[in-house]
């Protein structure tokens, strides 16, 4: 019951240290991004946003690593793969068991 109780603490501990950390950091970098009700001074940046061109919006696909819409994927034509051949399955060596000398003892 003692070892529950001091791991119970030392969470407790630790949950609190990040707790002040992330209020002071949070404050610290100006942490007012929060837009709150009859706030209209975020609201700019959204527009900002929403006014930015196409290519910003996809960058994955500039670089060619991700499809950049519907019309080029259906465009695309698969490769034809031509006919499958699948080799035989290879038969395994199989030696005879070995013989044991005529006085040996049996096993």
């Amino acid at each position: 019951m003692q070892r529950v109780r001091i791991g119970l603490m030392g969470l407790a501990v630790v949950f609190l240290l990040v707790l002040l950390a992330a209020a002071f950091f949070g404050v610290a970098s100006g942490g007012n991004d929060v837009l709150r009700p009859g706030d209209m001074t975020g609201l700019s940046a959204a527009a900002d946003n929403a006014a930015a061109p196409e290519s910003a919006r996809e960058p994955l696909a500039e670089l060619g690593v991700a499809p950049g819409g519907a019309t080029e994927v259906a465009n695309m034509v698969a490769p034809d793969p031509g006919p499958v051949t699948i080799p035989p399955p290879v038969a395994p060596v199989l030696a005879p068991p070995p013989v044991a000398p005529a006085g040996a003892p049996a096993r």
